[in-house]
């Protein structure tokens, strides 16, 4: 099996080497995500409160793919979540128009009432009001994204996947919870993204 994984790293390694048209690429623009766990019927794919909203912008060096996407989720109760995925990962091109990718990173997220108020969930799986911006930091995820493009002359077209870990910052004596991810969070999006460089 490590034999098959290594040759499989090598040949995605070379394919990339070899493909690699820029040694940076830029690439920006919107992204949709559909909450998977709240899939009950087709009804549920109508609800707004599913999805996630927003903009990414994504810097490719070589291999090292870094990825912040700044997300709204407008939620039923006309709060609305806000969320910022900063990843740091490996992409992966096939040829000259597939892209795959892998990223870990944080997603600092607090839910927003309509008087503007951060609310973050706390280790009970509660809601409750963040002092500053230290509270939403410290119970913020460590966040697990996979991304698939279709590079098209200077858009490419891409469908992502991103789960949060049971890993909180408020607690780093746990980190063996990195390998716990939530699978109730899972996210299944796409994104539209423009060259930048």
């Amino acid at each position: 099996m490590k034999k098959i994984l290594a040759l499989l790293l090598v040949f995605s390694l070379s394919c990339s080497f070899l493909f690699a048209e820029q040694f940076i690429s830029i690439g920006f623009g919107p992204s949709a995500l559909y909450n998977v766990s709240s899939s009950n019927s087709l009804d549920d794919l109508k609800k707004v409160s599913n999805y996630d909203f927003g903009a990414e912008m994504r810097v490719k060096i070589m291999l090292v793919n870094f990825t912040t996407a700044v997300l709204l989720n407008p939620r039923v109760d006309n709060d609305y979540e806000v969320s910022v995925l900063v990843t740091a990962g490996l992409a992966f091109d096939f040829g000259k128009c597939v892209r795959l990718g892998l990223g870990i990173g944080p997603r600092f997220k607090a839910v927003m009432d309509q008087e503007g108020k951060a609310w973050v969930v706390n280790s009970e799986n509660a809601l409750v009001l963040a002092d500053n911006l230290m509270d939403i930091l410290r119970n913020s995820p460590v966040s697990y994204r996979a991304s698939l493009d279709y590079l098209v002359g200077k858009v490419s077209f891409g469908f992502t996947y991103q789960v949060d870990s049971q890993f909180r910052f408020r607690s780093w004596e746990d980190i063996r919870d990195l390998a716990d991810l939530d699978w109730s969070t899972g996210k299944v999006g796409m994104t539209v993204l423009f060259s930048l460089r």
